[in-house]
């Protein structure tokens, strides 16, 4: 009777340990949502999940976006402003690249990939100039922001990207989720 006791407690305590294995599992696993298709995870951004479009294949083509891209074709078109379409990527060994593209005949292409790991306390930001010296301050953001701001201006923030005109040395701030983070301004 003692042994059938004991066997008993062993069983019921391993099932115990089960349980709470995986329950902090499933903690984990919430508590570093990996962005899907991005190997070794990070902050998430929707825009890669869209179906929207892709780099333009004079673009995708070129040989520095095939070394700079895991996959061209799965960019992704996030927004359109002031003769420039916006892109976003993923880059290699973890990274996530913001592409700039002008709506000229020659699709002149300025870009910057980041580890994704810096989109959880900051924005990847590239300040790109036409040939007015008129600039413009774009950015990425993980999922949850809403809106930019810097020098007295307001940008919504569309699918995970923004875009400020002439503020290429202002501080960046952009907000969301009652949250808001200061972005470092880094060019190429």
């Amino acid at each position: 009777m003692t042994r059938n006791l004991t066997l008993k407690r062993t069983c019921l305590a391993m099932a115990s340990l089960s349980l709470v294995i995986v329950i902090v599992s499933v903690l984990l696993a919430v508590a570093n949502r990996e962005t899907p298709g991005v190997a070794g995870g990070g902050p998430a951004l929707s825009v890669l999940d869209t179906a929207g479009p892709s780099l333009p294949p004079e673009v995708a083509s070129r040989p520095d976006m095939q070394q700079r891209l895991a996959d061209p074709s799965a960019s992704r078109l996030a927004m359109s402003v002031r003769g420039k379409d916006i892109f976003v990527a993923k880059g290699h060994d973890n990274t996530i690249c913001l592409l700039v593209v002008e709506q000229d005949s020659d699709r002149t292409t300025s870009g910057t990939c980041q580890d994704i790991s810096v989109l959880g306390n900051r924005a990847i930001l590239l300040v790109v100039s036409d040939a007015a010296g008129q600039t413009e301050t774009i950015g990425v953001v993980a999922n949850g922001f809403t809106s930019a701001h810097a020098a007295g201006q307001s940008a919504p923030v569309r699918n995970n990207a923004f875009a400020l005109h002439d503020v290429q040395l202002q501080d960046v701030q952009v907000s969301g989720n009652g949250r808001t983070i200061n972005a470092d301004i880094r060019t190429p």
